[in-house]
């Protein structure tokens, strides 16, 4: 079992442990993540790096650091949460398409914004630019992609696919459908119906029974 002194002195394991300690104190989640004891990564915020009872301005405080790499990868872990980490450790993370589209837009407009508010006037412009374009792109797609109906299907399939395990797709329950209904006409085919007499051959067989 790792030390949470000789996690210290590792420069990348200190990185990470640090950045995901910003972004959360699940230490459960973090250790399954980084792979490392609960316990241990518990003990590590108590002893080098307790960030647990600090607001958000005093955790960006501790982003002055002289490490670029450091710097970015605990403001992204701040910004974004634990999700960013596993991403980073080529892990699986699950992002709808609608939400990572709306997130980038939102990004690509306040970043438009944020390049107004620069000192050097070419390099806003060029920037501006660049991230205004970036959000109309986003918001074409977002337009596309609300209005098809086949990819809003597939996300409810999906969906579905998550509560049901059972569940295939749309398709497959048309066909049970289609196969349903086909055994019914076939069974109302084959079903002999008494043939109808008439009212008088009706009274007269309910004398002769009396």
């Amino acid at each position: 079992m790792p030390k949470p002194w000789t996690l210290n002195k590792s420069a990348l394991k200190r990185r990470y442990i640090e950045a995901c300690l910003l972004a959360s104190s699940d230490f459960q989640r973090i250790s399954d993540i980084l792979e490392i004891p609960a316990d241990v990564i518990q003990m590590y915020a108590a002893v080098f790096y307790d960030v647990a009872d600090l607001d958000k301005l005093s955790k960006l405080e501790l982003l002055d650091v002289k490490d670029r790499d450091e710097h970015m990868m605990k403001l992204w872990a701040l910004s974004q949460g634990l999700d960013f980490i596993e991403w980073r450790l080529g892990k699986a993370v699950n992002i709808s398409p609608i939400d990572g589209l709306k997130e980038l837009f939102t990004m690509s407009v306040f970043k438009a914004k944020e390049s107004l508010f620069s000192g050097n006037s070419s390099e806003s412009s060029k920037e501006g630019v660049k991230w205004s374009k970036m959000s109309m792109d986003i918001a074409r797609l977002l337009k596309v992609w609300v209005m098809d109906s086949d990819a809003a299907k597939k996300d409810i399939e999906l969906a579905l696919a998550e509560v049901i395990p059972e569940f295939g797709s749309y398709a497959d329950l048309n066909r049970e459908e289609e196969s349903l209904l086909n055994e019914a006409s076939e069974a109302s085919e084959t079903t002999e119906i008494p043939e109808f007499k008439g009212y008088t051959d009706l009274n007269q067989d309910n004398s002769a029974e009396k």
